[in-house]
């Protein structure tokens, strides 16, 4: 019977890695990272209320 090789790992072992954030996660942060950014606008800046009243809508 020849010897097992115990440098060698399982291939399934090999696919792990870092993970991240999910797709829904990156979206609902952009999206509340463009709100934060269009509230910092509207603070500076009040021609936007029409555009504040369609995005509340």
């Amino acid at each position: 019977m020849k010897p097992r090789n115990r440098h060698a790992c399982a291939p399934i072992l090999r696919k792990g890695g870092a993970h991240g954030a999910s797709q829904k996660a990156e979206r609902t942060r952009d999206r509340v990272q463009l709100k934060t950014e269009l509230r910092q606008i509207k603070a500076t800046d009040g021609r936007l209320d029409s555009f504040w009243r369609l995005l509340k809508a």
